[in-house]
């Protein structure tokens, strides 16, 4: 995938697919601790995606945008991209809610901006199981949305759900059922050497 997403970016055409290009390097490069060079791509992301009119466009570049923000430690910085991504989305209702929900609906609930980022995806007429998922993750609900995520086969935000769901059912005092799901978060961030998720998911695990 990396290589990939390169390789459109090397090719010296500008086109719109330069846009998902840097979005899916940005989110690869964070999820394997490269906190800087996610910042440029997610930069980079906005840039282009600010020349196009179309949402679709836009939406998932600021989603991605935010997150690495808020996961790089600039909340303050990451929660303005989330009100000017909400402020567009209620601008325009109608866009499509997909993939991109993934990417800011936790950063949202982190920074404060739950309820009205809940409140747009309750608005909304098309029902999607990534609206679906959103909605749990907002609802507390992380379980359900890693399940939701399954369903689609969107294995890396399944195991972000998951390592999710571990922290609150560890918070909880429910270790067996803790340990199961950072068990399968885990399982699939070695495969692909997210460290930055593995670090997190394994700070979890009791101490052996």
């Amino acid at each position: 995938m990396l290589e990939t997403t390169t390789a459109i970016l090397s090719s010296g055409e500008r086109h719109v697919r330069e846009v998902d290009a840097h979005i899916l390097r940005a989110l690869i490069f964070l999820a394997r601790d490269d906190a800087a060079t996610a910042l440029e791509d997610s930069a980079a992301a906005v840039e282009l995606a600010g020349e196009s009119a179309d949402p679709q466009i836009l939406f998932p570049a600021l989603a991605a945008r935010a997150r690495v923000l808020f996961e790089s430690g600039a909340a303050e910085e990451a929660e303005r991209v989330v009100a000017d991504l909400l402020a567009a989305w209620s601008a325009s209702p109608s866009t499509f809610a997909s993939t991109w929900l993934a990417y800011v609906v936790p950063v949202a609930a982190a920074v404060g901006r739950g309820e009205e980022l809940g409140r747009l995806l309750e608005s909304l007429r098309l029902r999607t199981l990534w609206l679906e998922a959103a909605l749990a993750l907002l609802n507390g609900n992380s379980e359900e949305a890693a399940r939701v995520y399954a369903r689609m086969g969107s294995l890396p935000d399944e195991a972000y759900a998951r390592l999710l769901t571990g922290v609150t059912l560890a918070e909880a005092g429910r270790r067996p059922e803790a340990d199961e799901q950072l068990r399968l978060a885990l399982e699939f961030f070695r495969s692909v050497g997210a460290e930055r998720y593995i670090r997190e998911g394994e700070a979890l695990l009791p101490v052996t």
